[in-house]
């Protein structure tokens, strides 16, 4: 009745070498141990019970903080067993503690049966340095009081899986999207000095009123007010002032701009009420007409600030209602006829609201 737990008692001692068992402290312990001596348990203490389970706990003692907790020593008897017996109402119990001492480690199991009573106990005792070994010793040792024949069996093969080669991220494709922003059109007041040659007797000097905004980046619209101060006609026996005031439509093609210089076409028609006022001698035609007018030139900018700018302006006028002037006397005498070409130019200071 003593071979098979002397059996599974040299394998412990085996598989354990570094590993010592406590002396007996009294006779019967030395009969004990010369009859079954190195085994876990006496021959009939193996646990058996009618589900074949467990109950485990496992407690750390002083100066064993850290020592693996409960369930990594749980798991290592389950490895060895082969299957889990352990449940929390299980009639069996197996009461584990491990402490340090000054030189030693020493771990204490106890199996009790569904009374409590005491079915066996066992000692072991390690000289190394970490409690890893006297934690292995006892996994071994609580496993063949549970199963010596699954304690015994070797362990299966250790899977090697093939080492898991992480995917590819997905490919991340970076756009720049352009949200739509609100169409700005930028407008632009002026005020300037003119000059005109042609429209007029003689050449005259006057006032500009000027109003833009740009409808595209080259592409803009602009409106403009002129005065033009009277020009006076003095001849042999007759004295006539004319005048003009109008308005006037242009388009405008940017060519050129930058943050300091901008040079662009424009094209457009003026209206204006162009008036001659007789002084002395009467004339066929005096009094206020209307004047029409199809205008092209180039305008260049001078940009001074953020905002600010000086702008030079050329225009050539082609008069769609052109007018000839004559004396009423006893000789008709031609006093003044308009041009076909006509000539306006002009400096203004500027503001541009961005």
């Amino acid at each position: 009745m003593f071979v098979r737990p002397l059996v599974y008692s040299l394998a412990a001692l085996v598989v354990l070498p570094n590993i010592g068992y406590a002396q007996p402290s009294s006779a019967t312990a030395v009969a004990d141990s010369a009859a079954g001596a190195i085994a876990i348990l006496p021959a009939n203490s193996q646990i058996e019970s009618t589900d074949g389970r467990a109950h485990f706990s496992w407690v750390r003692g002083v100066g064993a903080d850290r020592c693996p907790p409960q369930s990594t020593v749980q798991e290592r008897i389950v490895q060895r067993l082969g299957h889990d017996p352990f449940a929390s109402d299980a009639p069996q119990q197996i009461e584990a503690i491990v402490t340090r001492e000054p030189l030693v480690w020493r771990a204490v199991f106890f199996v009790r049966d569904e009374h409590g009573v005491l079915q066996g106990t066992r000692e072991l005792v390690s000289e190394a340095r970490e409690c890893g070994p006297v934690v292995s010793a006892i996994s071994l040792a609580i496993a063949l009081a549970i199963d010596p024949e699954a304690a015994l069996r070797p362990s299966p093969p250790e899977v090697v899986r093939p080492p898991v080669v992480p995917a590819a991220p997905p490919r991340v494709e970076m756009r720049t999207v352009y949200l739509a922003q609100p169409a700005r059109m930028p407008v632009a007041l002026e005020l300037g000095s003119m000059i005109q040659l042609g429209t007029l007797s003689s050449p005259s000097a006057g006032v500009i009123f000027r109003a833009s905004m740009q409808l595209h980046p080259r592409i803009g619209l602009a409106v403009s007010s002129l005065w033009l101060s009277n020009s006076r006609l003095d001849g042999e026996g007759f004295s006539v002032d004319f005048g003009l005031m109008g308005g006037a439509l242009h388009g405008v093609v940017n060519l050129v701009h930058n943050s300091r210089f901008a040079l662009a076409a424009e094209a457009g028609v003026l209206l204006g009420a162009l008036d001659a006022s007789v002084l002395r001698v009467a004339m066929t035609d005096s009094g206020t007409r209307g004047f029409v007018a199809v205008s092209a030139g180039i305008r260049t900018e001078l940009h001074l600030t953020a905002g600010l700018f000086l702008s030079l302006a050329a225009q050539g006028l082609v008069p769609i209602t052109r007018y000839q002037f004559v004396s009423t006397g006893q000789r008709r005498e031609v006093l003044f006829d308009q041009p076909w070409l006509q000539l306006n130019a002009s400096l203004s200071l500027g503001w541009r609201f961005r």
